[in-house]
Formats: C-alpha cells, sequence, structure tokens
C-alpha cells in the first residue's frame, strides 16, 4: 500500500462519480452516430457486431465529413497551416527569420509523427460528443507521439479560470506491457508475477493503471530545466490492483490537450453537435425503421383467409395461388395497404437535411468541392453560404483553437527547443515571446469575414467623402491594411516593419525636395537666359540663395 496511490485513486474516483450522466449520453450517441466508439458503459467483445439498432447512417455520414472538413480544412495534411510570429510586429529581421525557420521545422516533425491519425480520432470525439482529448509525449521511435484518448476513459477537472488543468486516465495492460513502458524494476510484485507466470491466464492477466497530471504546487517546483519531481506539471503512474506508484515524474507544459466544443453553465465537460441533435437522430432512425416495415407490407402484403382453409397464397414473382372455385366466400383476399410512404420519406429527409446542418456537412462540402460551388449557384452566392455557415461555426473554432491546437503548438515548439531542433537564436531573442496564427483555409475564411467588413467600410467613406474629407483620417490605414495582410495568410517577412516604411517615406520626401530644387534651379536658369546681363547677374545671386 502507498499513501500517494491511495491519494491518487481516492481523486480518480471521486471524479468518477460526476460522470456517470455524462457516460450514459455518450453511449447514447456513440449507439446511434459513432457505433464503434461505443462500449463506454456497456461492455462489448473485439469484433463483435455495433449496428444492430441502427437503421439510418445519416449521422455516422455526416460526423466522418465533420471529422474529415476539420482536418482538410483546419490542419490539413502537407500544407503549412500555422505559423510561429514574434508577438511584436516590428521585431528584427533576423528575430522573425528565426521564427519562420522553427516553423518550417515544427510543421516537419509534426508531418512525419502520427499526429494526423490521432488528430482525426479526436475531431470524431469532438463530434459525436462534445469533449476530446489528445496526450502528446516525446516519443521513443519519433519526437513526437501523439495519442487519441478515448471518451470514458479519463476524468477531467478545471482551475479557477475555467481550464482544464488536471487529468486523470486509467486504462488496462498486460505485465508485458508494463514493463515495456517502465522496465521490470519498477513492476509491483503482482505484476513481476504474472510477467513470470508461465500459465497462459497469468500471462495474459492485464491489470488496471491510473495515470494522473495535475499542477504542481509553486513551493515544490524550480524553473529552468530540472528533474521531473521538480517540473510545473506533476505526473503519477498507479497500479490499482496493489495500490503502489509505478512511476512519479513531471512535464514542463501540460501533455494532455483537452477541448470543449460547447459548454453549458456550470458543467466542465462538453457538449458537440452529436449531443446536441440526438433527438433527431433518435426520431429518424426510429422512423426509417417504421418505413421499412410499411415498405415490406407493400411488398409482402397480408391476406384475409378462411378459417378453414388449407392452403396459403403464394407471393413469389409469378406464384400461383389454388383456391376452391365452388366456393366464392372461400376465396382469399389481400388486405389492402394504405399507408402513404411518400409523406414518410419527406419527413426523413427533412430529418437529415436537419442532422447534416449540425454537423456542418455542407459548409465543409462547399470548402472543398469546385464542383458544389458551381452548381446552380454563383461564386457571390457561395460565399455568402459560406459566411453564414461560418458565423455559427466561429465560436466552435475558437474554442478548439484556445484549448486543441494552440496547447500542442506550444508544446511542440517546447520539447523541440529543449532538445536541440531549432537553430541557434539571434541576438536580441531574449524576453521575446510569441504568438501562433492559423493560415488553414477555413481559418483564412473566417478571418476574411472582418476583410470583408473593411472593404464594406471603405464604400461608406467613399460616400461620405465628398461632404467631409476627414472621414479618410478616421481609420488608421496603416494598421487595417496589415491585419488584412495578416487575415489572408501573407507572410510576415513580406511585410516591412513601421521604422522600415517611416525611413521609406523620410527618403521619398527628400528625395522629391531635392527634385523639387533642382527643377526650380533649372527653370530660373532658363528665363535668365532671355534676361539682359542685370537681370541674369541678379537671378544667379537669387538661385545661389535657393541652393
Amino acid at each position: 500500500m502507498d499513501d500517494k496511490a491511495n491519494e491518487i485513486i481516492a481523486r480518480h474516483n471521486a471524479l468518477l462519480e460526476g460522470m456517470t450522466n455524462w457516460k450514459n449520453l455518450w453511449d447514447d450517441a456513440a449507439n446511434y452516430i459513432m457505433p464503434h466508439k461505443g462500449n463506454i458503459t456497456s461492455v462489448v467483445s473485439p469484433g463483435e457486431e455495433q449496428t444492430n439498432e441502427v437503421y439510418d447512417s445519416t449521422a455516422e455520414e455526416s460526423l466522418l465529413v465533420f471529422a474529415a472538413g476539420l482536418v482538410s480544412q483546419m490542419v490539413p495534411p502537407g500544407e503549412l497551416w500555422f505559423r510561429y510570429e514574434p508577438a511584436d510586429e516590428n521585431s528584427s529581421e533576423p528575430i522573425r527569420a528565426w521564427f519562420d525557420d522553427c516553423t518550417q521545422r515544427a510543421a516537419r516533425a509534426i508531418y512525419s509523427s502520427n499526429f494526423y491519425m490521432a488528430i482525426h480520432e479526436d475531431f470524431l470525439d469532438a463530434g459525436f460528443c462534445g469533449t476530446s482529448n489528445t496526450y502528446l509525449e516525446e516519443g521513443r521511435n519519433h519526437l513526437l507521439n501523439f495519442c487519441n484518448i478515448p471518451i470514458g476513459t479519463y476524468c477531467i477537472a478545471e482551475n479557477s479560470e475555467g481550464i482544464v488543468d488536471t487529468v486523470s486516465r486509467e486504462w488496462m495492460w498486460t505485465a508485458k506491457q508494463a514493463a515495456e513502458q517502465w522496465g521490470e524494476e519498477k513492476l509491483t510484485k503482482s505484476l513481476r508475477e504474472a510477467l513470470s507466470s508461465k500459465d497462459a491466464s497469468g500471462y495474459g492477466k492485464k491489470f488496471k493503471f491510473i495515470h494522473s497530471v495535475y499542477p504542481r504546487r509553486k513551493k515544490d517546483t524550480k524553473p529552468g530545466q530540472v528533474e521531473g519531481k521538480l517540473r510545473p506539471i506533476e505526473s503519477v503512474y498507479v497500479c490499482v490492483e496493489d495500490s503502489m506508484v509505478i512511476e512519479e515524474s513531471g512535464f514542463y507544459e501540460m501533455p494532455y490537450a483537452v477541448s470543449r466544443v460547447m459548454r453549458s453553465r456550470n458543467e466542465v465537460w462538453g457538449r458537440g453537435p452529436g449531443t446536441q441533435i440526438l433527438p433527431e437522430v433518435r426520431m429518424l432512425n426510429r422512423m426509417e425503421m417504421d418505413l421499412l416495415i410499411a415498405t415490406e407490407k407493400h411488398v409482402g402484403p397480408s391476406w384475409l383467409m378462411p378459417d378453414d382453409s388449407a392452403y396459403r397464397p403464394d407471393n413469389r414473382p409469378n406464384g400461383i395461388t389454388y383456391w376452391d372455385a365452388s366456393n366464392p366466400n372461400n376465396k382469399p383476399e389481400r388486405i389492402q395497404e394504405v399507408s402513404r410512404l411518400d409523406y414518410g420519406e419527406n419527413k426523413t429527409e427533412q430529418k437529415r437535411k436537419r442532422i447534416r446542418s449540425a454537423f456542418f456537412a455542407d459548409m465543409f462540402q462547399m470548402l472543398s468541392s469546385s464542383q458544389e460551388m458551381k452548381r446552380e449557384k454563383t461564386a457571390f452566392e457561395v460565399a455568402q453560404m459560406i459566411q453564414e455557415k461560418l458565423v455559427l461555426f466561429s465560436p466552435m473554432f475558437a474554442r478548439m483553437v484556445q484549448e486543441k491546437l494552440n496547447p500542442l503548438l506550444e508544446r511542440v515548439f517546447a520539447v523541440m527547443l529543449r532538445e536541440g531542433m531549432f537553430t541557434p537564436p539571434p541576438e536580441g531573442l531574449e524576453g521575446t515571446d510569441y504568438e501562433i496564427s492559423y493560415v488553414s483555409k477555413i481559418a483564412l475564411a473566417i478571418k476574411a469575414a472582418q476583410n470583408n467588413s473593411l472593404m464594406e467600410l471603405l464604400q461608406i467613406a467613399n460616400a461620405m467623402m465628398p461632404f467631409d474629407q476627414s472621414v479618410a483620417s478616421v481609420v488608421n490605414w496603416r494598421k487595417a491594411f496589415r491585419d488584412v495582410s495578416r487575415n489572408r495568410g501573407t507572410s510576415a517577412d513580406w511585410m516591412r516593419t513601421d521604422e522600415e516604411v517611416d525611413q521609406m517615406i523620410s527618403d521619398m520626401q527628400k528625395a522629391a525636395a531635392a527634385q523639387q530644387a533642382a527643377n526650380t534651379a533649372k527653370t530660373m536658369s532658363e528665363t535668365a537666359k532671355n534676361l539682359g546681363p542685370q537681370a541674369q547677374q541678379a537671378a544667379s545671386g537669387a538661385m545661389a540663395g535657393a541652393m
């Protein structure tokens, strides 16, 4: 028994108690929307069929479009979708160049890792249940190892600012897997016995482990690169069966990036499109089942038969049913089916459209399909439709950036910096902060709305300037142009600093003044040629004074 281990287990169990309703909600959503992500409250054997009760796949297809759309439009593989930039726009050229080089190196490290496998699973979780969790560790085979943590296997807690700062995760491993992770010398007694067992049941036995990560008290930490037990984030691995700590260390940054798509008041866990549209999904599933039953009744109708009949009607194609023609009351009669399938089909299609809209399937398809953008719509109409969808999607995008992408990219930067994967920093970098800008398609599409508002403002200003020229001085056009350029994804390297621009303006003004003086002298010289000797002498004196 270990006091530290008991503390971790007790904290984990306390957090689990508040998840009962959430687990039921996630399990219900998974059953209808993403069956293979079920097994949250119920136990499903590997390979067991999980779609027995699903009669319509619209929700699952829409979720797949949602996740694929986020990957292709938000973090597109093979494209640069983020940039590390100095927070000060007037930073020197060497500093800006260094951050640009860091961006390229970090992008290559992400591309060569398993980031895209993990983030796709993460987006699926975000879509169907509203909360997702990605773990980033320094891998053994690759510098960066990303892992999606399945919903229902971890608990979370927030700090006073509403930021998730505590994650407690549980999973099952064999003793062999534990030995590969920590080494035999760190295993508990039960794990060592299972590892050395010759019995298949002992060797294959699985043990429950808990990984708890939370902020360490400031008085117990030290700045700089220090050993694990002095880092800001505490990390403890516990074997539950023996109530023993296997490893106690720490992280410089939070390794778990937990994001919530939407949040309700006083709730720690998030809600997503799947949980919000779940009543519609259930209703569509029931309606589709009823339509299938009604269709089956049309194909295989019911019959009225004499109670003393010894034969049955033949419903097969070209089938023949024989009856006793001597008794007309003995003739079998087909029951007329009067259900209107077209009414049911119209209602189910309405439900499908609502489900697709909830997962923004139409927006992602418009963004990714040139054919869809051309179909019976002008480019302006498509742009307006996308802008309408983006207004609804923008809050979701902002939360994903703040809670998912920013923490992951900040940790990537810190890990690579500590490992010496960046070039030596230039002089003057010390004390310089950086920021992350996003240049993916959807990020630029959202930012384009700001550009559109500026263009509308320009049109209004043009209409007002004939009446008041001072209107043009209201807007800081230089800053507005920088913001527009940033929103369009223009590289920071292409932009001159304010000091450079001011110097260019000063040089141009001096050059213009010198040119004007030269032109004035030339004009006066030509004029003097047409004057008499006394006038020429007076003009020469005037030109000398002008020079």
